[in-house]
């Protein structure tokens, strides 16, 4: 199914979040501020990604192919929102005070906006996903997986070079990140 697949990549874009500590909008806030709005964000991204995920995981196996469109609209759809709201609270979190802090806030935002746009196509594929027989919707499945796969690969690449020993400091002694590294 396209949400155990989608998952991974997902997890992926926190991890590099955290390797280099970012996120972040435009007021200037101390690092300790930064890093506990940016890991409530993930952490509460990551919680609606995993609760739709284990929706769809432990629903019903869809009697038509119908069914099946219906549902990975509305995970992706889902899906969507979350990230919406994500990239929202992300911006919040304002813009650390540090050095590069403009470019680690800059950077996250523009991953997390990536992952919107990816999602926003995998949507459009999603309504046009053909139901005329179990077959032809199976295969466009899969094709719709590999495409959302390819399309997630790279969006953290805007991440590489950013470090801040200022906010792995701070990252450590907030539980929000703590939280997320045991996740």
């Amino acid at each position: 199914m396209p949400a155990a697949r989608a998952f991974p990549f997902v997890a992926v874009i926190v991890a590099c979040a955290l390797l280099w500590d970012g996120c972040g909008g435009s007021s200037k806030v101390s690092a300790n501020s930064y890093v506990k709005g940016v890991c409530t964000a993930i952490t509460g991204y990551l919680t609606s990604i995993r609760n739709r995920e284990n929706t769809v995981k432990s629903g019903a196996t869809p009697s038509s192919p119908t069914q099946g469109r219906q549902i990975l609209q509305s995970f992706t759809n889902g899906m969507l929102s979350d990230t919406d709201h994500a990239i929202s609270q992300l911006k919040a979190a304002g813009v650390p005070n540090i050095g590069n802090g403009d470019k680690i806030s800059s950077a996250i935002v523009t991953v997390f906006t990536k992952v919107r746009t990816a999602l926003a196509q995998a949507q459009t594929q999603a309504n046009q996903l053909p139901i005329t027989t179990p077959t032809a919707f199976k295969s466009a499945v899969t094709q719709y997986v590999s495409t959302f796969q390819s399309s997630l690969a790279n969006v953290a690449s805007g991440l590489s070079g950013l470090r801040s020993p200022d906010l792995v400091k701070a990252a450590g002694q907030t539980s929000a990140c703590q939280s997320l590294n045991s996740a």
